[in-house]
């Protein structure tokens, strides 16, 4: 009686796998789209996808860049969707906080290591489930399916960087990732 729901799941599993696989294909940038980002810049234009969505929402949203941010070595293109999927999650998130108290902060800083650490930090509800949040099909939100922080993982790993969340000090979530500065990738 089980070999049949068994197979139909396995089947399933398979075509979940295939998908992400053929996603993953069509988000890994060729090696000559990676170059030279200005982060200030590329989070100037990430906020103005995002700028509709924000208003809506009444999310008040500010930008800490530390000066002399070196340029980091990505694909823009890349880089600017992991700004908007993390920043568009921030937004809904803050969706259960009371209108006046609605904030967002996105801040960036070059580290020892010589990476540019980028962290997003909301004053949203938080999580419990913050290994989970980047695996493939998992969402805390209804209508979500599970794909936008898993490519979000995939496109900062492929610049051999790391992305992880973590509750913020007062109330929120906020995450961080972590790209090469120009000069620095490791490859």
């Amino acid at each position: 009686e089980l070999i049949t729901p068994l197979e139909k799941s396995l089947n399933q599993a398979k075509k979940a796998g295939d998908i992400i696989r053929r996603v993953r294909g069509f988000l890994k940038a060729p090696e000559d789209e990676v170059g030279e980002a200005d982060l200030k810049e590329t989070v100037s234009e990430s906020l103005g996808l995002v700028e509709i969505q924000s208003q809506r929402q009444a999310v008040k949203i500010v930008t800490i860049l530390a000066e002399g941010l070196p340029p980091v070595s990505v694909s823009v293109a890349q880089l600017e969707q992991v700004l908007v999927n993390v920043l568009l999650n921030a937004i809904q998130a803050l969706a259960e906080v009371p209108v006046d108290q609605r904030r967002l902060e996105v801040s960036a800083e070059q580290l020892e290591t010589g990476e540019v650490r980028v962290s997003v930090d909301d004053n949203g509800p938080g999580g419990d489930d913050l290994e989970q949040i980047f695996e493939p099909f998992y969402s805390t939100k209804s209508e979500g399916l599970g794909l936008g922080l898993a490519l979000c993982c995939t496109i900062v790993e492929s610049w051999g960087g790391r992305i992880w969340a973590e509750n913020s000090k007062g109330r929120g979530l906020v995450v961080c990732f972590t790209m090469p500065a120009t000069g620095n990738r490791n490859r």
